[in-house]
């Protein structure tokens, strides 16, 4: 039986290592607070401006969806690029090379004149043979445009890309740029080899992930962009409130460590 003066020691030893443990926690949190970033829809550009400006600590690069295939929604895409800049915000529209057609040039430069830097290129969920390539939008982007170009990566495996993650390093040494990810069903499960292999091609890589959100909420999202239930939405009855907020802790938990267990202290990883 170890002596009364050994336990009490290595009580204490425990203690301050648990208390490192949650300090380093804490300002790996507090760091992933300092770069985050939100996605938002274009309707709620203005709302979100006004926020920020009350709010310096908010977000400062904001997403903005591009989601119908109507044209007119691009011009909502453009106005509300032009809000966020105004505010002093750096806003990221989605570029659907489905949704260009022939003029990627005069799309992009639109939003570039409005205030976007950066531009998220995206194939689109109804992309075709005949539409505009990914490669040709970012092309134009970063070697007309000088924007610089953001790509979607999607660390459990897209289901019409079978060699996704090859496809976005090539994207990436072709053009240079950073990287959004797709929410995941359960995130500390795919992120750190997901990171691991494509860090070293991005500028910048943005891991998204869903909420705070209703249940509800969250639930029309997997099924809009074909991702599978999450264990953290699903970890309750059906019973359950769809009105209920659920909050990403287990994915910003992850992330969190990952940072720590690899001394990333800048912006890289956020």
């Amino acid at each position: 039986m170890p002596s009364l003066a050994l336990a009490r020691r290595r009580a204490a030893l425990i203690a301050v290592c648990a208390v490192r443990a949650l300090s380093t926690t804490s300002e790996r949190l507090r760091q992933l607070g300092r770069t985050a970033s939100i996605e938002i829809a274009p309707r709620q550009a203005t709302r979100y401006a006004e926020l920020a400006k009350a709010r310096p600590s908010a977000p400062r690069t904001v997403f903005v969806n591009f989601v119908d295939t109507e044209d007119e929604h691009f011009a909502a895409v453009e106005a509300a690029c032009a809000v966020l800049r105004e505010a002093g915000l750096d806003p990221v529209p989605h570029v659907p090379a489905s949704r260009v057609k022939n003029a990627a040039v005069k799309r992009l430069r639109a939003l570039r004149d409005a205030g976007a830097a950066s531009a998220l290129i995206i194939a689109g969920n109804d992309w075709t043979d005949i539409c505009a390539r990914v490669d040709d939008v970012a092309a134009c982007a970063a070697a007309l445009l000088e924007m610089r170009p953001v790509f979607a990566g999607f660390p459990e495996g897209h289901p019409y890309v079978p060699r996704g993650g090859a496809r976005l390093a090539e994207k990436l040494r072709a053009h240079g740029g950073s990287v959004v990810s797709q929410f995941c069903r359960d995130l500390p499960f795919v992120l750190d080899a997901w990171l691991d292999a494509t860090r070293p091609n991005a500028d910048a890589i943005f891991v998204g992930v869903p909420g705070p959100a209703p249940r509800a909420t969250l639930r029309r999202f997997y099924d809009l962009c074909g991702v599978g239930p999450s264990a953290a939405v699903e970890a309750v009855s059906d019973d359950a409130d769809a009105d209920d907020v659920v909050a990403p802790a287990r994915d910003v938990a992850a992330l969190a460590a990952y940072l720590e267990r690899h001394s990333v202290d800048d912006a890289s990883v956020r």
